[in-house]
Order: C-alpha cells, then sequence, then structure tokens
C-alpha cells in the first residue's frame, strides 16, 4: 500500500498506513507531529465535567486542543467574567480605584500603596511600569467589556482603544473608550502598544494573532502578552486539574519556548518575561482537585486566610524561579 507523507501545520490529520488508521496531531506553534502526550481535562469553572482532549507537544512543549468544539459558545455563558460588568460596593470601587492611582501613576497614593499591598493587582502593576507614556496608543486585544480600559483611563491614559469579536457590537465604555467587535486582522490603525490581557490562550492559531500585532505595530512598539503558561510548577503538580487549564476555553496553552518560537514566526523578539501568578494556582487548582466547580460557592469557605497567604508567598518565589503558572511576555519587533 503507498502511503503519502505530508505535513500541516496546525491541523490534526487522519491517515492510512498499511490498512491501520491513526491520527497525527500536528503542534500549533512549532508544527512538530510525534511524540505527543495527550490528556483528558474537564470543564470545570462552570462544573459540566465535560471532557474535552488535549495533547503537549513532543518538542516545543506547548500544550493545545485537540479538536476545536462546534459549540465552544456554551462554554462561555451569560456570566463569563470577561464580557460581564461586575457590581462592587461603593467602599470596593474606592479602594480599587486608588489601588489603579497608585500602580498607573508611578506608584505615587498612599492608600493606593497599601491596598496594593493587601491586595496586589499584577495587571495594573505591570502596565504602570511598561506604559509609562500616557499618551501611547495602545490597543487592547480580546478585552471584553473594557474594564481594564476603563480603570487605564481613570488613570490618566488617553489613547485607547480595544477590539473583540465575542462582543454584542460596538461600543463606548464609560469613560469613553471605543471597543469595536472585530478580529485583530480587521484592524487598520496602528498602535505603540499592543496588548493580549489573557486572550492569546482563547485563540487557536496564536501566531496568527502575533503576526496582526506586528503588523499595527508602530516603530520601536511592543506587545504586552500575559497568559498562562504550562511551563509552570502548578502544571507538574496538578495535571489536568490545574485551574488555569481551563478546558475547553483555553485552546493553546503555550510553554516557555513555545512563546520564544511563536514570536519568532510572527516577526518578533521575546525581550523580557516577568512572571506574575498568584495564590490562584493553587486555591483553584486544589478546588478542582476536590472536585468543586469555580462557579460553586464552597469556593468562598474552602481555605482559610493564613492558607491563602502561604499559597501567596509560595506563588511569589516560583514568580522568581520563572516557574509561575502565567507570565507577561514582551515582544519587540
Amino acid at each position: 500500500m503507498a502511503v503519502a507523507s505530508y505535513h500541516i501545520q496546525g491541523l490534526t490529520v487522519s491517515t492510512q498506513i498499511s490498512g491501520i488508521s491513526m491520527t497525527i496531531h500536528s503542534c500549533r506553534v512549532c508544527g512538530h507531529d510525534a511524540g505527543h502526550t495527550e490528556f483528558a481535562a474537564r470543564e470545570m469553572m462552570f462544573g459540566t465535567r465535560d471532557v474535552f482532549s488535549y495533547f503537549r507537544c513532543g518538542d516545543c512543549g506547548t500544550l493545545q486542543i485537540t479538536e476545536l468544539p462546534e459549540d465552544i459558545a456554551r462554554y462561555y455563558g451569560e456570566g463569563y467574567y470577561s464580557f460581564s460588568t461586575v457590581e462592587r460596593t461603593p467602599l470596593k470601587k474606592r479602594l480599587i480605584y486608588s489601588r489603579d492611582q497608585h500602580n498607573l501613576r508611578a506608584r505615587r497614593g498612599v492608600a493606593g500603596f497599601f491596598v496594593s499591598m493587601l491586595k496586589p493587582d499584577p495587571t495594573t502593576e505591570l502596565i504602570g511600569d511598561l506604559i509609562r507614556d500616557k499618551s501611547s496608543h495602545v490597543l487592547d486585544v480580546g478585552c471584553g467589556s473594557g474594564e481594564l480600559l476603563d480603570r487605564m483611563a481613570n488613570a490618566g491614559y488617553t489613547r485607547l482603544a480595544g477590539v473583540d469579536p465575542f462582543i454584542a457590537a460596538d461600543l463606548r465604555t464609560g469613560t469613553g473608550v471605543p471597543i469595536s467587535k472585530k478580529f485583530i486582522h480587521e484592524v487598520t490603525d496602528t498602535y505603540d502598544v499592543v496588548m493580549f490581557n489573557h486572550s492569546l490562550e482563547h485563540v487557536d492559531d496564536p501566531i496568527a494573532s502575533l503576526t496582526e500585532a506586528r503588523r499595527v505595530l508602530r516603530p520601536g512598539g511592543r506587545v504586552i502578552v500575559r497568559i498562562p503558561t504550562v511551563s509552570c510548577e502548578a502544571w507538574e503538580q496538578y495535571g489536568t486539574d490545574w485551574v488555569q487549564l481551563d478546558a475547553p476555553r483555553h485552546f493553546v496553552l503555550l510553554s516557555r519556548d513555545g512563546v520564544a518560537r511563536a514570536a519568532s514566526a510572527a516577526g518578533l523578539r521575546l525581550a523580557r518575561t516577568i512572571d506574575d501568578s498568584g495564590e490562584f494556582q493553587f486555591t483553584g487548582s486544589e478546588l478542582y482537585r476536590r472536585d468543586i466547580p469555580l462557579s460553586d460557592p464552597r469556593r468562598n469557605t474552602t481555605f482559610g486566610k493564613m492558607a491563602i497567604l502561604k499559597y501567596r508567598m509560595k506563588a511569589r518565589a516560583l514568580n522568581r524561579q520563572h516557574r509561575g503558572d502565567q507570565a507577561a511576555f514582551i515582544l519587540e519587533a
């Protein structure tokens, strides 16, 4: 029997060799199609417990879903955090505002300092450190309802925009930031900074998205990619109970090597890595190990303050070792 040998990057290819059917999984990042390890992962955010097949590339180590679900929309739902408007008490709003002013305004403000110490926010800390110029033209890709953009606008950033193909329609946030219902390949403007704040793991072709980010990047600009990474202690400890696997919503969980390869393929280079993981990698994973979904009210009573503090300190130690389960990858052209 004749055998045709072929390779299609990022696809699952079924073929037949000597009458034996087999499936070849091609890595969406490096194209490697052998030596992968397969896993069965459950949906646990909402607790459906539906099972999905994932594989980890035998070359670059990237963890990725085997087949894209046809009905992925039903695994987001109305309560998914990216699109919902979070209701907060006036006091909590004020505390968050103070923390944002501290983090996004060169660490100014006594009240914000104490809030940041008690309840750190790696997102605004990172943005405050990396985007000092408040007039920088910033695009947030996959921004959902635009809450982060509003917080940046309240701290003095003046040239902000967002895109998300899954919002209902074009909109403006409470502070007037425009958010367009479109994919990044439809963007025509150019930007000093392109941000993927925990959105790149939701696309099945990260190289294509990064290539488009490179296209709209101004000379001297940067791409900030904040994602969970499988190159972490939490994955090694919890396996498919790792909370940030988040099947089936997370399609591609890049390894650290995978990030560098994807960036290079997109015409970018990895300039810096900042681990910013927190205690959630342990509290969430421990819940899943105990078969408790994130939507279960027990998530708020399972861990005491001392346990949470212990996990937070462990996360900080792992971040220093570049072993945390999420990081910001700074890419430059």
